[in-house]
Parts: structure tokens; sequence; C-alpha cells
């Protein structure tokens, strides 16, 4: 796997050229021989004498540095080896010194135990945000996920969060039937941006996503817009759900919430013996563009509606408009209802959480709702049925690739959310004819699809 780290730095490649992206300085691996920082007040040599032999072994692996796949020279000496810690982190103390050094491991960690083909990295010095797009497979066609834009605990966490989502839209493209491979981007942000700040780091990365050359194409996520996107699509095509004002499709968010809504149905029609709404109570678990659409679809349809979210201005909101409950966040988990329905960020179905649902299904259009694939195991075993969350939440970019590259229209749109639930219908008796979890039933057609055989 290929870690591609772009800096502000001319990087010296093996063919002789140079390469130099501005705006952002040295993330992680590398920097060039004329490069010096400041010599820490205390001993750090013996750390410092072990990065350099970590990155001449990296180097020697193949690991490509700079915008190119060229490969680097091989470094040395006291002066690379501090601008491996990064050069970002000159004039800092040496605590904050010894942090990166700490993170850079967390790096190293998390990109080693990776299966994926690439990840760039990139520091965009003027917002203090890190830029990761993470490439997990291409097996199919050109990487594609959305953008997420997110304050998190640690850089290493945002690495994290990229590689797994990276890695489930390898499988919801495979099972999708699209000629996609799977990606993800996270910009990891100190806070969430606004007015010019938010401008220019788009304007910087849409430069990082044009300098792969079309491997990597991306869309709408976690707070980020279409208008975000056109302004992605000055500098850089690989983009999908541009305004309509613009010649995009525009915001996916009501196309994944159909989706989902037909893939409850589903669950209730395998679970309960009826796809009907009417009588039943379907917790949603965040309401942003996604969940209250969703509560919105499933309130049409009859059911009664829980509504929960960090925000309880937000979720008293649509409580009012929609005639639904509210629930408190930390009750959520023990609510009595039919379905639970994920809707914010992912990894929140664990060994520690299973244990507390009461529920008959879970299904959301939350990314990545088990914290490892074993507790889906851990939902059968508790006769809860699991909607695979990449399967479910599919909608989105069947309206954005559907719409932008296929030529769909939107009557062909709205059978493709349909086939959801039958692709659901499909995995749930292939579940119970293997006696294996719905998750794993799951993975398992996504997988004979990459391998070009009939799910």
């Amino acid at each position: 796997m290929a870690v591609v780290v772009q800096q502000d730095h001319a990087v010296r490649l093996r063919d002789g050229g140079d390469q130099k992206v501005n705006g952002c300085r040295a993330a992680v691996l590398a920097a060039p021989r004329e490069c010096s920082l400041r010599a820490p007040s205390f001993g750090l040599d013996s750390i410092i004498d072990a990065e350099v032999r970590k990155t001449q072994q990296i180097v020697r692996q193949g690991v490509v540095v700079g915008p190119a796949a060229g490969g680097i020279e091989e470094l040395g000496g006291y002066a690379c080896a501090r601008a491996k810690v990064g050069s970002s982190l000159q004039g800092r103390d040496d605590i904050g010194l010894v942090r990166a050094m700490k993170e850079l491991g967390e790096f190293e960690r998390v990109i080693g135990s990776w299966e994926g083909e690439q990840v760039l990295v990139r520091f965009d010095a003027p917002t203090e945000s890190w830029i990761f797009i993470c490439i997990h497979s291409r097996r199919l066609g050109p990487a594609a996920g959305g953008t997420r834009m997110k304050v998190y605990g640690s850089t290493a966490d945002a690495l994290r969060d990229g590689t797994r989502l990276a890695a489930g839209m390898t499988v919801k493209m495979a099972v999708a039937g699209f000629s996609f491979g799977g990606g993800k981007a996270v910009l990891a942000v100190p806070a969430l941006l606004e007015g010019e700040e938010r401008e220019g780091l788009f304007g910087r990365y849409a430069e990082a996503v044009a300098s792969l050359g079309g491997s990597f194409w991306t869309g709408c996520d976690m707070n980020t817009t279409p208008a975000d996107l056109d302004l992605m699509a000055e500098r850089c095509p690989y983009v999908f759900g541009r305004s309509v004002a613009s010649g995009g499709s525009g915001e996916p968010g009501p196309f994944t919430a159909r989706g989902v809504f037909h893939g409850i149905r589903a669950s209730l029609a395998h679970a309960l013996g009826s796809p009907a709404l009417e009588g039943r109570t379907v917790l949603v678990q965040g309401v942003g563009s996604v969940g209250a659409r969703l509560a919105e679809l499933l309130a049409e349809a009859g059911a009664r509606i829980l509504i929960t979210d960090l925000s309880a201005e937000r979720a008293a909101e649509l409580a009012e408009r929609l005639g639904a409950g509210v629930v408190q966040p930390e009750q959520a988990l023990e609510t009595e209802c039919d379905v639970h329905a994920p809707c914010a960020t992912g990894g929140t179905l664990s060994v520690d959480t299973i244990p507390r649902l009461r529920c008959r299904v879970v299904a959301g259009s939350a990314n990545n709702q088990l914290a490892t694939p074993a507790d889906a195991d851990r939902l059968s075993e508790r006769g809860i049925l699991y909607a695979p969350d990449f399967v479910l939440n599919a909608g989105g970019i069947f309206f954005n690739v559907g719409i932008e590259a296929l030529g769909w229209d939107e009557a062909r749109v709205e059978r493709a959310l349909e086939g959801i639930g039958d692709t659901l219908a499909e995995i749930f008796l292939r579940s119970e004819g293997e006696g294996i979890s719905t998750g794993r039933a799951a993975q398992a057609l996504a997988e004979s699809r990459l391998e070009g055989r009939n799910g």
C-alpha cells in the first residue's frame, strides 16, 4: 500500500524532478535534505535515531512521498529525522514534539493494520486541519466516497475513521452493482469552518483530490454540502453531488432516507411478518439531513416516531412538527421500540451496548454502525434482525452516481431505492439458510461481486 504525504517543501524524486504543493506542511514521513528544525533541549536523540532507521526501512519498502509516485531518495541525517516528525512542528516546545512523535506511531499502526491500497495525507496549515484521502479498493473501478468534516479527539482517530469508512464504501459499491471502488476522505478540523476559512480549505482539498488523477471521486458526507462541491469543481472534476444550479444532482440525503425507508419495511416484513408501519414504533437516533427526512417518511406511513439527538433543540423542533416523542440520548438504547434506527455517527453497536437494546430490528442510515464485525453475530444471538448499513444506506450513491455518471432519471433512481429492500430480503434468506449473521451474509454477497461472481 502506498502512503502519499504532501508538503509545502519541494520533495526530491528519484527521477530528478521536484514537486511542490503550496499551503501545506510536512505531514508524516519525510522532508528534503535541506529542511532543518531546531534541536530539542532534552534527550530525544535515541528516539530520533530510531525514527531515522524506521524511515529508511519504510523508504526501502516503497512508500511514496509527494503527489507523484516516483519514490524518494533514502533519507539520512539528524535534520531529516526531525523533519520526519513534521516540519509543521517548527517553533513548538519539546512536549509538542513528543506528542507528535506519539501520534506518528499511531498513524503507522492504523495504516499498517489496514488492507487498503493508498492513503494521501496533507496538513492544511492555514486552518490547522488534516486531510486524509483513503483509497481502499479500485478492483471494480476508481474509488468513490464522500468527504466528511469533523472535529476528532486526535488525528489518528480521524485517520482510523477514514480507513473504516473507505472499506465500507468498497462493499457498498459492490452490493450496489456499480463499477466503482471504495474510498473516503476525512477533513479533521479544530472546529467546523465557515466563510473564507472553509472556502480556502475546500479549494486546497480539491487540489489534493485532483492530484490523484481520477483514482478517487468524492461527494457529500457529514458536515459537507453541495455548495462545498461547487467550489471544489472549480479546481477538480472528480466530484459527485454538485448543486442543481451548477449542473449537478444536488443533495443526496433525501434519497438516502428513502432507501432506508424501503429497507426498514423489508426488515419488518422478515422479522414481524408484514412491511406495514402502522402501529410500529421506530426510534430515530440522530435527526440531521437524513434522519429527519427518514422520520418524516416513517410518520407519513403511520409509524409512531421517537426522536433522539445530541441537539435537544433540533429534536424538540422535529418532534413538535411530527407529533413524535423525544428520548434523551443516554436513554436511547434501553428504549423499547420495534425498530432502532441509528442515523448519526457509527460505532454505537458494540459488546457493551448491544445487551441494552430493546428492539426487534436495527436499521438506520449511519455508516459503520457496528464497532466490530463480531457485533453482527451478537445481534443475531439476541434475536435482533440487523439490516447491514452498507446495503441500507446506498440511496445517496444511487442518486448522485446514477444521475451524474449513468444518466438515470428519477424514476430509475426510485426503482433502485426500492431494490434495497429486495437486496436485504436476499441477505436475510441467505443468513437463515447458511446459519450466519446478516452481516456475514452481506459481506459474502459483496465479496462474490468483487470476485466477479453472481451473488
